[in-house]
């Protein structure tokens, strides 16, 4: 199988990161030591463990273009902080960014529509996070053990939220969830976290399952 096409950090030249040299520029490198990664545009799907063994990484873009991170794409990469995700992004998958402990800015953009289970699990270093209406299931877990999370908004377009989507979020102090949301999960958030909503059912929720709750 082929490594991932990434562009060479001298030239910008499009070449497999396993190469270890740009044959344009003659760029050489060791994949464990790059701290920089851009995916090329011409990559559409990412495959598993497309950064395996590219331990220093910390910061990460994604290039226009790209339309699927696949299923354990990039899975504990414990040095990355950031990630730019293109609007080009349809899919985030199965576990795609699970055990990143040190990522804080990431943005969902609203090109995305499926939000797979585990997606961003134990990404305990994320402070905030917003979910595009255009995501309609937030997967099972998803955000489970980011234990560093304190604020959540759902935008409106999100239908469903999965049994324990954001459970162990040991921080979380407000989720705002809107009235498109037609299913929550009863595992889905902790009961130490305050719910914003006017949604009458998920009110009717929160009163059933005791977690407290503010109508706006």
């Amino acid at each position: 199988m082929k490594d991932i096409l990434i562009k060479c950090p001298t030239c910008g030249a499009d070449v497999e990161i396993g190469s270890g040299k740009c044959p344009v520029c003659g760029k050489e490198w060791s994949k464990d030591t790059l701290s920089d990664i851009t995916i090329s545009g011409n990559v559409k799907t990412v495959k598993k463990f497309a950064l395996l063994n590219c331990d220093a990484v910390k910061n990460l873009k994604i290039s226009d273009g790209l339309k699927v991170i696949g299923k354990e794409a990039f899975p504990c990469l414990t040095s990355l902080e950031s990630v730019s995700i293109p609007n080009s992004v349809k899919t985030i998958g199965h576990s795609a960014f699970a055990g990143c402990s040190s990522l804080v800015d990431v943005v969902i953009p609203d090109s995305v529509k499926v939000l797979d289970k585990f997606a961003f699990q134990n990404c305990s270093s994320i402070e905030s996070i917003t979910i595009p209406g255009s995501v309609k299931v937030i997967g099972l877990g998803a955000f489970s053990g980011c234990t560093s999370l304190t604020n959540v908004v759902i935008e409106d377009g999100v239908k469903k939220i999965a049994e324990g989507a954001f459970s162990g979020c040991a921080s979380l102090e407000s989720i705002t969830i809107p009235n498109s949301v037609l299913k929550i999960g009863f595992t889905s958030i902790d009961k130490s976290c305050t719910v914003h909503t006017s949604n009458k059912n998920i009110i009717k929720f929160c009163n059933l399952i005791q977690i407290p709750v503010v109508e706006e």
